[in-house]
């Protein structure tokens, strides 16, 4: 058999092998490739890797600040966060926080709350959360990333594309679950 011969044998064979190992299914009006039962983001994966890449490269990310959660800023979004739905977000741990000029994007977690990525904005009275460019839960099936930066583009048009495209999440958003918190004994 020659060569050229070969290659397309063996070209066919593995097209033949994938087609017979994936099916395509749309999920929420995304793409997901389904590897033998087993739903796969690939567009998520590439996105989050040309990304990551031109980010490493030092391409998208001009203007956008780690924010610190002791800075003046970190402490007021802190508060903000805390006092938005009392008393289960009380107490947010930090995970992440960039800013970039009067908005700040925070990855936070919570004791009784799922993990969450707020957007807020500095305004005459301080700094307040965006009433719709919240996430919180699972992304499960899609990568975390992704999602998550859509999501927050579509509720906050206004906000930086820089500040919302830098954002890489810290915490497993695909496999969180509700924790149990059992009352404490007296």
């Amino acid at each position: 058999m020659r060569r050229s011969t070969a290659l397309v044998v063996v070209a066919v064979l593995l097209v033949g092998l994938a087609d017979s190992q994936v099916d395509w299914e749309t999920v929420d009006t995304r793409g997901l490739a389904n590897v033998n039962g087993v739903r796969v983001d690939i567009t998520g994966w590439a996105r989050d890797t040309v990304q990551g890449t031109l980010q490493s490269l030092g391409a998208g990310c001009a203007g956008v600040l780690q924010a610190l959660p002791g800075s003046e800023a970190g402490v007021a979004a802190l508060a903000a966060v805390a006092q938005f739905s009392p008393p289960d977000s009380a107490n947010p741990r930090w995970h992440q926080g960039l800013q970039s000029g009067d908005w700040l994007l925070l990855e936070l977690s919570f004791e009784r709350l799922s993990p969450a990525v707020v957007l807020l904005q500095r305004g005459p009275e301080g700094w307040r959360l965006h009433p719709t460019a919240i996430w919180s839960g699972s992304t499960e099936p899609w990568r975390p990333g992704p999602l998550i930066r859509d999501h927050l583009a579509q509720q906050a048009p206004l906000a930086p594309e820089a500040l919302i495209g830098c954002f890489r999440p810290q915490q497993d958003f695909r496999s969180w679950a509700p924790r149990v918190v059992e009352p404490s004994q007296p």
